[in-house]
């Protein structure tokens, strides 16, 4: 039978090595992820208005491309 094989014996020791080993996972207080998606949504706001300057830098060269162009236009 497979479970009286070495391998099965030890597959089942690393099974419950690794168990034992798994951190347990913390509770998520409100306040805490209300501050995670405050900071979050203040990450996005830098990212967006970094890409818009990278946007316009680009669009201001001698030839831009016409996809950058209709990019910028969106904005």
């Amino acid at each position: 039978m497979k479970g009286d094989s070495p391998k099965g014996r030890c597959c089942r020791m690393m099974k419950r090595v690794r168990n034992e080993a798994t951190p347990v996972k913390r509770r998520k207080t409100i306040d805490g992820m209300e501050r995670r998606l405050l900071m979050l949504e203040k990450l996005e706001k830098e990212d967006v208005s970094k890409a818009k300057e990278r946007i316009k830098a680009l669009a201001a060269q001698q030839d831009p491309s016409e996809p950058l162009i209709l990019i910028t236009l969106d904005e």
